[in-house]
């Protein structure tokens, strides 16, 4: 499920310059979990990441993926070319954000391999490690206030974050 997300993180930060700027699209169609962004916001990479990877923001995971120039679908097929060079071979990607579909699937054992990996990049590992904090729209017209989700942050020690999913 919102596990998924780690991964698009990792193509983002891949990808994407963290100052580059995004408009959003789509977004009243984001289904699950969102950092309720608005359609045509414009905001950097880096403020995406936070609000999908605190507030688990489905919305954000497919601006990021949308944004690619390659498209969407390119977006993903990365998702899959980095699980086979980590080598998570009971792992396939389907979408970015990790809504339910039979052909999307992982295992603890891949996930663990990617989370070792995701915690290598100090930006990763300082976006997911922040408890809270607010990101605004490049023009100053939208802010969203984010909460990390990880109930287990700040309260048990030795938690740095990362991401929690239930599906």
């Amino acid at each position: 499920a919102s596990t998924t997300k780690i991964m698009t993180a990792l193509i983002a930060l891949d990808e994407y310059d963290l100052g580059e700027v995004v408009t959003v699209g789509n977004a009243s169609e984001s289904v699950g979990h969102t950092a309720d962004l608005y359609n045509g916001e414009k905001l950097t990479v880096l403020s995406l990441l936070q609000a999908m990877m605190i507030s688990s923001g489905n919305d954000a995971a497919f601006a990021l993926a949308s944004h690619h120039p390659k498209g969407y679908e390119y977006f993903v097929s990365l998702m899959n070319q980095k699980a086979h060079t980590l080598d998570m071979k009971n792992t396939h990607y389907s979408n970015v954000s990790g809504l339910e579909n039979w052909t999307h699937y992982s295992s603890a054992r891949d996930l663990a391999m990617l989370t070792k990996e995701a915690m290598k990049n100090l930006t990763f590992r300082s976006i997911v490690n922040t408890p809270s904090v607010t990101v605004s729209s490049i023009d100053g017209q939208f802010s969203h206030q984010l909460v990390n989700l990880n109930e287990l942050l700040g309260k048990v020690e030795g938690v740095m974050g990362v991401k929690t999913g239930w599906t």
